[in-house]
């Protein structure tokens, strides 16, 4: 009938968090710069719509805060001027905001913030954000990062060897300072980590901020992301629930089509267009954090939209007023 029609799943998950299948509409490449672009120019929204992206800023960082109550991680998630994968890349590249691309911001986020929550330490992190470097990763002025790199004297990543310590003046050193600076700024998180691995050892299961009992055999970074993953889905679940009993309430056309476990995406008629990215950035960032008193943190909504007719890939940021 000309529209995908994928599975989404919420009970086959361990972490708690949604699943998608036939096709997997929610692992669609945003930062391939080759092949996002291509694939998502195949997503165009019904005629005379626009497509909408309304994605939670910093999500899983807050999570986690929310999680560890760590005092120093629920001051630094509730700054509106502080952007931890911005901030993050800025010491791992040695340049300063203005100067940090899009691209930059992704490799930090999955590249490092999201392996320093979930366990992983500085050596393996230096190899798979190195292989970016390498791949040409540029600054927002078009500099390759590697030139830049070069000229703060590091020109190669290092052995990356766990029974040797990383030599100064490389990458793999880089890292290694960036991470201990990490865990000095969040003491509470890397002290708690330890003990919360201790209690899962004596008990074999634990329960999730919303309720749900995980259990069994888990790896250490299993138990780090679970806790983090599952409500931080609950809280996108919570607020799909509501934006569509509102949007059944005032009887809209627009559409809620799918969801990406931190994002919402919507199909959207032109004239409901500011009412409906007001309401549902609302619910997200204001209704949603009154339901909950262990979200400590501010929410805060990222919107992009496409103009009329025109394909997911060219899709654009978008200020709700």
């Amino acid at each position: 009938d000309g529209f995908i029609h994928p599975d989404f799943g919420l009970n086959t998950v361990e972490t708690f968090r949604s699943s998608c299948r036939n096709p997997n509409a929610t692992n669609v490449p945003i930062r391939d710069e080759e092949n996002g672009p291509r694939i998502r120019r195949c997503f165009i929204p019904r005629e005379g719509r626009r497509l909408a992206e309304l994605d939670f800023g910093a999500f899983e960082f807050k999570g986690a805060a929310c999680w560890w109550q760590d005092p120093e991680m629920i001051a630094y998630a509730s700054d509106p001027n502080k952007d931890i994968h911005r901030d993050q890349a800025e010491r791992i590249f040695g340049v300063s905001s203005d100067k940090v691309s899009k691209k930059m911001r992704y490799v930090s986020k999955n590249g490092f913030v999201f392996p320093k929550l979930y366990g992983s330490y500085y050596l393996k992190i230096a190899v798979a954000i190195w292989e970016e470097v390498e791949g040409g990763l540029k600054t927002t002025d078009g500099r390759e990062v590697k030139a830049v790199l070069r000229e703060q004297g590091i020109s190669s990543r290092g052995e990356c060897n766990s029974k040797q310590k990383p030599k100064p003046r490389t990458f793999e050193y880089r890292l290694w300072e960036v991470e201990n600076d990490f865990q000095e700024r969040f003491p509470v998180f890397h002290s708690k980590k330890e003990q919360w691995w201790n209690r899962y050892l004596e008990r074999g299961w634990f329960d999730l901020m919303t309720g749900f009992r995980v259990s069994g055999v888990k790896t250490k970074n299993e138990l780090l992301n679970y806790p983090v993953q599952g409500p931080c889905f609950h809280i996108l679940l919570k607020a799909l629930i509501l934006a569509v009993r509102e949007l059944r309430r005032l009887k809209m056309e627009s559409l809620i089509i799918c969801e990406i476990h931190d994002c919402v995406l919507g199909d959207v008629v032109e004239d409901e267009r500011q009412e409906f990215l007001s309401m549902i950035a609302e619910i997200m960032a204001e209704r949603i954090p009154k339901l909950w008193d262990w979200i400590v943190v501010p929410l805060t909504v990222e919107v992009d939209v496409t103009e009329v007719d025109e394909d997911w890939s060219t899709k654009v940021s978008w200020e709700c007023v």
